[in-house]
């Protein structure tokens, strides 16, 4: 049997403490034979988002998550930018 292919899945986000647990969870929920790695990339928000990513970080981190891929890592940076585009 072959390797799990890997998946890099990457998020920009800005406050977007209303719908950052949402996004997190729709992502890693998703079930295969893949091996996947998912970093958000917020641009410094003030709003609750980077707790909410650490809280994230950690309970992945932990093993106390059900995981329904082959591996499962995240990762998470926030830094000021300007913006997307």
């Amino acid at each position: 049997m072959s390797p799990p292919t890997s998946v890099l899945i990457v998020t920009p986000c800005f406050n977007a403490a209303r719908t950052i647990d949402e996004t997190v969870f729709s992502v890693i929920a998703q079930a295969g034979r893949f091996a996947l790695h998912y970093h958000v990339q917020d641009a410094g928000s003030t709003d609750g988002t980077v707790a909410a990513l650490k809280r994230w970080d950690e309970l992945i981190r932990s093993g106390r998550l059900p995981v329904s891929q082959a591996a499962l890592s995240f990762s998470y940076d926030s830094t000021p930018d300007r913006g997307m585009y």
